[in-house]
């Protein structure tokens, strides 16, 4: 049986589709160029139809959000909460308190312990206060952690004037303004068991002791290709579920360096890797949410903080599905029984149909526009070539897909000497 469906195919082509059937959420951050895109541009109709979470990049935290002690400026995040409602997508709030994006006039300003105490009961009470009952989780308190201090607290203006006691109090103003919001401790390269999350482990404990209202930790997992180890991960979401925490992947990309870009392996290895960590996410109830700092190559804050490293998320710059697409769409999709049909969908202006062939194992390309030359290729998950046809001169050509002996998605592109391109994915079930 085969089926079709176009990259920007919605329902069971999708991957929110299988995200809400797998009762998981699977969400990215939101680019600033977000807002400032159309309503019908192709990043947010991405963002529509294949996500049922989001997550503001920048525009939640505290500078943006407080330029002075008494502004606050909510233009952009109720923008992309209304946004998110009207889409019936969860949302993220990221980050009440944090030592970098922070006002200039907090940074530079000289409180008192009790002021700045003060600065952040007003600041958490009224943004997580104007979002009650939207927002379903939050990170309170992000990347406080630094094991090269004495006691593990990175030196920061909270930390300095207040105390590492202003983390429990974040935690407190934020259960008031919201009893209901899910509050997490967010921060990087604590994923599996190591020193850090060590300490991140005792800290929760601690807090947990004296009646703080915390109820995961976020695993941010910014990693570079092939350097996880999910074993250990495996055990460091398990101990976390022990205490009763939640434990999502709130930020992760996998980026790769620019000597592989281009080369079929590195892709494969990416999707793998995507794929392996959507599969421990789903292994654990602990994790709900599977978060990517973006989704789209051509807007990543990867090549600007890490030099000759980048496409590290699951579309390219063109928006194009990449093999990690597609393999967290074969963890998701698993167990699902695909109907036969086609969702056509021409990504150029190579003018043909493509649709199933009544014959077994056999699809058809007819052209609409007169005889001509295409090239049909067909690619696995991995971005393996698994099998290409030259046509000459056709109105119509059948395909024989007999020798595709394995089920599951693949990835059909049909082109012509002009290299007008069409692609569309094929579900193959044997």
């Amino acid at each position: 049986m085969i089926s079709f469906n176009s990259l920007k195919a919605q329902d069971d082509q999708s991957l929110r589709y299988h995200a809400n059937r797998k009762d998981v959420f699977i969400g990215t951050a939101v680019s600033n160029a977000f807002f400032g895109f159309a309503p019908t541009n192709q990043y947010v109709e991405t963002l529509k139809g294949e996500f049922n979470a989001l997550v503001a990049e920048n525009a939640m935290k505290f500078g943006p959000l407080r330029p002075s002690s008494t502004t606050f400026s909510f233009t952009n995040s109720d923008y992309l909460v209304d946004f998110a409602i009207e889409n019936e997508m969860e949302i993220r709030g990221h980050a009440l308190i944090w030592h970098n994006q922070l006002s200039s006039w907090v940074e530079e300003g000289d409180f008192s312990r009790e002021e700045l105490l003060a600065v952040m009961e007003d600041h958490i009470s009224t943004v997580v206060g104007r979002y009650k009952g939207k927002i379903r989780e939050w990170d309170v308190v992000n990347e406080a952690i630094d094991t090269n201090t004495g006691d593990n607290f990175r030196r920061t203006i909270f930390y300095n004037t207040i105390g590492p006691e202003y983390i429990d109090s974040a935690f407190v103003y934020a259960h008031r303004a919201d009893p209901d919001a899910l509050l997490f401790y967010n921060d990087y390269s604590a994923e599996r068991i190591n020193e850090k999350s060590n300490v991140m482990y005792e800290m929760v404990q601690g807090m947990l002791e004296r009646g703080i209202p915390i109820h995961g930790v976020g695993l941010q997992s910014h990693f570079i290709l092939n350097s996880m180890n999910f074993s250990s991960m495996d055990q460091n979401m398990k101990r976390f579920g022990e205490l009763g925490m939640l434990t999502n992947i709130t930020e992760l990309d996998i980026r790769m360096h620019n000597s592989v870009f281009d080369d079929p392996q590195a892709l494969a290895d990416q999707a793998k890797n995507y794929k392996k960590l959507m599969e421990l996410c789903l292994e654990n109830e602990s994790c709900t949410s599977f978060l990517m700092w973006g989704f789209t190559d051509a807007f990543s804050w990867i090549p600007n903080f890490f030099e000759n490293y980048g496409n590290a998320l699951i579309y390219d710059h063109n928006y194009q599905p990449k093999p990690a697409r597609e393999s967290l769409f074969e963890v998701l999709s698993e167990g699902y029984d695909f109907p036969s049909y086609i969702s056509h969908h021409n990504t150029s202006d190579l003018d043909i149909n493509v649709f199933p062939n009544p014959a077994k194992d056999k699809i058809t390309i007819e052209s609409k526009t007169g005889k001509t030359n295409l090239t049909t290729e067909i690619f696995d998950l991995t971005g393996r070539k698994v099998l290409e046809m030259r046509h000459q001169s056709i109105y119509i050509q059948n395909i024989d897909l007999s020798a595709i002996n394995k089920s599951g998605t693949y990835l059909l592109v049909v082109s012509n000497k002009e290299n007008k391109i069409q692609r569309s994915m094929i579900q193959i079930i044997k």
